[in-house]
């Protein structure tokens, strides 16, 4: 299951919306002066965002951020303070307003649900079913495996969290991103490759499982590597045997298209060799030519690396 930290304020909140190198700022800069709140060491929020968004910046932590115990002791201050922002988790915002986070770039970051299990969203948080290191008792073998099943994913849903079932995002859909495409393209993405680019993938779908890599490497994350397993297991069991599938290897601007274009080719080959050899799937390096965040944080650049699924 996935949830996600948002910037949330009160009701009557000062703020409708904030950029995300600003919410850096404003939960680093001990000079802040706007009252700043998040939940306490031990929830997950404060180090899921310190880690995810901070560290990668080189910036801590601010010592003058109030931090609370409990969600409802969070809520009542932000509640109280209409100048004041703070962080939650997205299933716990009840009673506050999310402030919409954007880029420095013309992309926007949705809490949409593809949004979030595509991890375009910057903040998702992957939620964890930690197993013990020894062979489990056929009751709860019989449960992880439910928990792969479409049946386990509605009642995530009904937790109100997210789950982790593909969707399909239609390439008119995705309407930020290629704006985002266009601003890049003629002196760093050539103006022909990108329109190739869009031309391949025009009528395919999306799949909302954007697999990601550790930072600087072709390994992929904890989450996108069961991402991975779950879409092998689809594909042998038949779920795309009549469709037309394009995986696409994404990097971030660092380098020159052409160098970006070869290492995307090669994180989509990586991709295409761990899934069952029977279905046809076509591969595509298309470098940073259709970047899903702005690069003005270590964070948007590391998202920005990527393997994507198209299926038509």
């Amino acid at each position: 299951a996935l949830d996600a930290v948002v910037p949330v304020g009160s009701g009557g909140s000062t703020l409708n919306a904030i950029t995300l190198p600003t919410l850096l700022t404003v939960f680093s800069d001990p000079e802040n002066t706007r009252p700043v709140h998040t939940l306490a060491r031990g929830s997950g929020v404060v180090e899921h965002f310190v880690d995810r968004a901070l560290q990668p910046e080189g910036l801590a932590l601010s010592p003058r951020i109030v931090l609370h115990q409990t969600r409802d002791a969070l809520k009542e201050a932000l509640l109280d303070d209409p100048q004041a922002i703070g962080l939650m988790p997205l299933s716990e915002i009840s009673g506050l307003r999310q402030l919409d986070l954007s880029g420095s770039c013309a992309l926007s970051y949705n809490t949409a649900l593809t949004d979030l299990k595509s991890g375009d969203y910057p903040l998702v948080a992957p939620i964890y079913l930690y197993r013990p290191m020894r062979r489990l008792p056929p009751i709860m073998q019989d449960f992880m495996a439910y928990l792969e099943t479409p049946a386990a994913q509605v009642v995530v849903q009904r937790a109100g969290f997210v789950d982790q079932l593909p969707d399909g995002i239609s390439l008119a859909a995705q309407g930020g991103r290629i704006v985002g495409a266009i601003e890049q393209a003629g002196a760093e993405v050539p103006l022909p490759e990108l329109k190739d680019i869009l031309a391949a993938l025009a009528g395919h779908e999306r799949l909302s499982l954007s697999l990601r890599f550790e930072e600087g490497g072709a390994v992929l994350t904890p989450v996108s590597h069961a991402a991975l397993d779950r879409l092998a297991r689809q594909i042998a069991q038949g779920a795309y045997a009549a469709r037309s599938l394009i995986i696409t290897g994404h990097t971030n601007s660092d380098g020159d298209f052409a160098e970006n274009k070869a290492t995307s080719l090669a994180l989509a080959e990586t991709v295409r060799k761990a899934l069952p050899a029977a279905q046809a799937i076509e591969v595509l390096g298309v470098g940073e030519a259709l970047p899903s965040a702005c690069e003005t944080t270590a964070m948007g650049r590391t998202q920005n690396r990527r393997v994507e699924i198209w299926v038509k």
